[in-house]
């Protein structure tokens, strides 16, 4: 019986050490294509000069790389976030829709993550007391069945630009590691939009030098 009982805790161990090394080579594979998919969109925000592109393609990313059901970015406009972009059939359809079309910082998982300057995340959106809840933002969570939220802003140099946003039907779906991985998809749509900007400002320079004086 010991001897019996030896052997299955041995065969037991090595399927525990088998299943931890398969488990490792998922997350190496899924971090190696994270970090592909950022050297991509900075090779894009260095050849493309359509930031609307890299944003859309940014997004895209957040969808497919988090494993989620829909992915957004919303741009500051003043005080307030406008969607601009998104990815996913429920993404897509909520927002021509114009469901949750603008909020106020601070207001919702994406605005409290543009507020204090940080990714946020919760497992059961409707539930969660942590943020400010508004009609809009949990009217679109009805609609669309949500339970998990991960938020990150986008940081300019001289402060936020707005915020990107996944969601998933699965509560608690996302860590740390999800975090880090859209902030860093989020700071690369940070420089496509900078980027952008001062373009647009040197174009304006430009035209006023070469308009003559009167």
């Amino acid at each position: 019986v010991r001897a019996l009982a030896d052997h299955a805790a041995a065969a037991m161990a090595n399927a525990d050490l088998i299943e931890q090394l398969a488990r490792s080579r998922v997350e190496l594979e899924h971090r190696a294509e994270s970090e592909r998919a950022l050297r991509e969109i900075a090779a894009s925000i260095s050849a493309i000069r359509d930031p609307d592109t890299v944003l859309q393609q940014t997004v895209d990313q957040a969808h497919r790389l988090l494993d989620s059901d829909s992915a957004r970015i919303d741009m500051l406009e003043g005080d307030m976030l406008v969607w601009a972009f998104a990815s996913g059939a429920d993404a897509v359809r909520t927002q021509a829709a114009g469901f949750d079309r603008s909020f106020r910082v601070g207001e919702g998982a994406a605005g409290l993550a543009v507020q204090i300057g940080e990714a946020f995340r919760t497992g059961d959106y409707l539930a969660d007391t942590r943020f400010p809840h508004i009609a809009v933002s949990d009217a679109l969570v009805v609609e669309t069945g949500y339970r998990s939220v991960l938020s990150t802003p986008l940081r300019g140099e001289s402060g936020p630009l707005g915020a990107i946003s996944v969601s998933s039907h699965r509560p608690d779906a996302y860590d740390d590691n999800h975090a880090a991985l859209l902030q860093g998809l989020a700071d690369q749509a940070a420089i496509a939009i900078q980027n952008a900007r001062l373009i647009d400002e040197l174009r304006r320079s430009r035209a006023a030098l070469e308009t003559p004086r009167r």
